[in-house]
């Protein structure tokens, strides 16, 4: 082993003098090591590649980081790194304490190389409003919903937008919304999802169109019947608490009731073919055919609460939700559709917690590349 390695070793344990450090930092500075200092973080990252990061230890970290710059600038030895060899050290502290998360070596032209953390992180409130002169209208981070009135404005009453007959909302992967349509209609949008809305509610009926996955707690109206549209399915209510999931990639849509009832049609349909629900049932619409059952509707809603609620879930289904909501790819490298999964996970979660959690089944592995998740069987 050479003299770098092992201080490299005594690094990761927190063995190392400010002398050491010193050393160390100055042989990642020179360019000319790049080879050799990405197979040294490499081969830890395959030691250690399965431990969670938590914000504690990113804390501990950085005092650790301080105190040893204190430390040798107190002996008059601290060369200035450049910008990029800063993260390098922080992300050797970090799995010095334990902390290992996904680091991503990579040399760019000039041979530095730059170690930077994959970063998967939960989903934000996240949104776009397309109008109907075509216009998109970037929705900020900072707020949560907007509300649909003579305006669009967001819901502490700044404006968004002039007046307009209708409009889309729709979330990106990684994103949700929440909307209050013109008629006091509450709408949680979920992510990768999108809905089709009017300015205001004309005629006899209150329409609207989604795609993907929403909350809905519409406001009651006897004299205008409120329907959504959602690919093959019509449901229509007259004031109620239910969640509608149509993403296209789940081949289905299924609609769960909380509170009031619902009337599930086929959009070709008649009113003779209609499914009613009541709280705490769900019709599912596949291949032209209608079913309902018996659930806890409080699964099918928790999303909206900021929870993953799953009972005897198939792992692929899982993974899609999870694919939507932190914006990854999920490869399947063996076939997983009897793996089931029950229980609640935190929607903000780091994704390697959510990971760990799911394999508690101690039947699949995860593993990580970019943004990239890969399954695998034990």
């Amino acid at each position: 082993m050479s003299d770098i390695q092992e201080i490299y070793s005594r690094f990761l344990a927190r063995q190392c003098t400010a002398e050491e450090v010193e050393l160390l930092m100055a042989h990642f500075e020179d360019k000319e090591n790049a080879a050799a200092i990405q197979e040294l973080i490499q081969a830890e990252i395959d030691r250690t590649h399965d431990v969670e990061i938590e914000q504690k230890d990113i804390a501990a970290a950085h005092q650790n980081w301080v105190a040893l710059n204190t430390r040798i600038h107190q002996q008059g030895r601290i060369r200035k790194l450049q910008r990029y060899w800063v993260s390098v050290v922080a992300g050797l502290l970090l799995i010095a304490l334990g902390a290992t998360f996904y680091y991503k070596v990579n040399v760019p032209s000039d041979g530095a190389a730059i170690v930077a953390a994959n970063k998967i992180v939960p989903g934000t409130n996240r949104a776009t409003v397309t109008l109907a002169d075509g216009s998109i209208v970037d929705l900020s981070d900072g707020h949560t919903g907007v509300v649909v009135s003579d305006n669009l404005t967001y819901e502490d009453g700044s404006a968004i937008s002039g007046a307009t007959t209708s409009a889309t909302l729709t979330t990106p992967r990684g994103g949700q919304y929440r909307i209050t349509l013109a008629d006091g209609t509450k709408v949680w949008l979920n992510a990768a999802s999108s809905l089709q809305y009017p300015a205001r509610f004309d005629g006899d009926t209150r329409e609207v169109t989604l795609r993907g996955e929403a909350y809905f707690e519409v406001a009651h109206n006897g004299r205008q019947r409120f329907i959504v549209n959602s690919g093959e399915q019509r449901t229509v209510v007259k004031g109620t608490k239910f969640n509608i999931s149509a993403y296209p990639d789940d081949h289905q849509i299924a609609t769960t009731l909380l509170e009031g009832s619902v009337a599930i049609q086929l959009s070709q349909g008649t009113k003779d073919d209609e499914l009613l629900l009541k709280p705490d049932q769900e019709a599912v619409v596949k291949d032209g055919k209608m079913s309902k059952r018996s659930v806890d509707a409080n699964e099918a809603m928790a999303w909206s609460q900021g929870k993953f609620m799953f009972t005897d879930a198939p792992l692929p289904v899982i993974m899609r939700q999870i694919a939507r909501w932190y914006d990854v790819d999920v490869t399947y490298l063996q076939p997983v559709d009897d793996v089931t999964f029950t229980g609640s996970i935190s929607r903000f979660d780091n994704i390697q917690d959510v990971l760990r959690k799911l394999a508690l089944t101690d039947r699949i592995k995860f593993e990580t590349q970019e943004r990239r998740i890969m399954v695998k069987r034990e």
